[in-house]
């Protein structure tokens, strides 16, 4: 119906085409973006440390758990329970020094021994239960003692003992 003005068609041929703008590349970041890669760094580095020191703790925990079983191997192929009650003496003493001045640990036996024992458990297994041949059982030519009892308490110890998260020299 109503025919366009010659002047204006004239007008609207003339004009360019329209131009987009180009596409927003993704380079160079934002400062956005570059705050939430350095976060995500910072928080990959702090699990990946503290899966390691996990990790790392937890194999000594294995470790002392392979020698304990060497020890009742050992018993196990030879039957001698004073062999069996030194090693196992050995083993925890050597087990605390990890953690503990040797002056306290060194040179204890007996009932003092024991006592240590029982407060690195929070428990009476050694003073009242089958721990007690830790103590001066341990020196006699032919002990009396359950050492399957023994054993796994030695066992229960060394896996419940938080303190045993020892993870070296410098850590």
């Amino acid at each position: 119906m109503n025919a366009l003005n010659p002047q204006l068609t004239q007008a609207l041929s003339e004009l360019k085409p329209i131009h987009e703008p180009p596409p927003i590349s993704w380079w160079p970041l934002s400062p956005g973006w570059w705050i939430l890669a350095v976060m995500a760094i910072a928080v990959i580095i702090f699990c990946g440390w503290h899966l390691f020191r996990y990790w790392q703790r937890f194999q000594h925990k294995r470790r002392l758990l392979a020698e304990l079983d060497q020890i009742w191997q050992h018993y196990q192929q030879h039957q001698a329970t004073s062999t069996y009650l030194h090693q196992a003496n050995q083993y925890l003493k050597q087990t605390l020094l990890q953690t503990q001045s040797r002056a306290n640990i060194a040179s204890l036996s007996g009932q003092q021994w024991l006592q240590i024992l029982d407060q690195a458990s929070h428990s009476k297994a050694f003073t009242e239960g089958v721990g007690q041949a830790l103590g001066v059982t341990s020196y006699q030519p032919n002990p009396l003692c359950n050492t399957e009892h023994l054993h796994a308490l030695l066992i229960n110890w060394t896996k419940k003992a938080s303190w045993l998260n020892y993870t070296g020299p410098g850590y």
